[in-house]
């Protein structure tokens, strides 16, 4: 076989296997712990990085545009439910963890963390699991409208802001 049919049935079992546990997971999203949740988190996201490597290997060997529109528009629709899905699990463990106290805070931090890094570097991937998160104030400022009569106040308001 030639390499793309080696890369598309490669694709194909995938794809058919992170099918498996999508329909699994959307059944059962309710009823699992948060435990098993960050399992098929972090498979998900695994298993995301490697369709996005095999769709891009596709995409450079594919010569005709029809194919090659077919193909993207398939990459996109497919790492759209997987984002979804794994969005939907991140929301599930985070508000198992703030309705139940024996969950531990670490597995929630994972959590934040790893879909931290997929949205930086495209992986879930991380080597410092053990990130601590600190929660700062909202700062409240008034919009400056440009009216030369209000800088004053609007700049002591500002200064007292950044000194707190």
């Amino acid at each position: 076989m030639d390499e793309k049919k080696n890369l598309k049935k490669t694709r194909a079992l995938i794809r058919t296997a992170v099918t498996k546990i999508m329909n699994k997971l959307k059944n059962e999203l309710d009823f699992q712990s948060v435990d098993t949740l960050h399992e098929h988190f972090d498979y998900l996201n695994e298993n995301l990085k490697e369709l996005s490597e095999l769709d891009k290997k596709i995409q450079n060997i594919i010569q005709v545009e029809e194919e090659f529109d077919a193909e993207i528009q398939s990459a996109f629709g497919y790492n759209e439910k997987i984002s979804m899905l794994c969005s939907k699990i991140k929301n599930k463990i985070m508000n198992l963890s703030k309705n139940d106290p024996s969950v531990s805070l670490q597995t929630t931090l994972n959590v934040q963390n790893d879909s931290l890094n997929n949205s930086i570097n495209g992986s879930s991937v991380n080597s410092n699991r053990n990130v601590n998160f600190v929660r700062l104030p909202k700062l409240q400022i008034d919009k400056y409208f440009g009216d030369p009569c209000l800088w004053l106040d609007f700049g002591k308001k500002f200064q007292k802001s950044r000194q707190k």
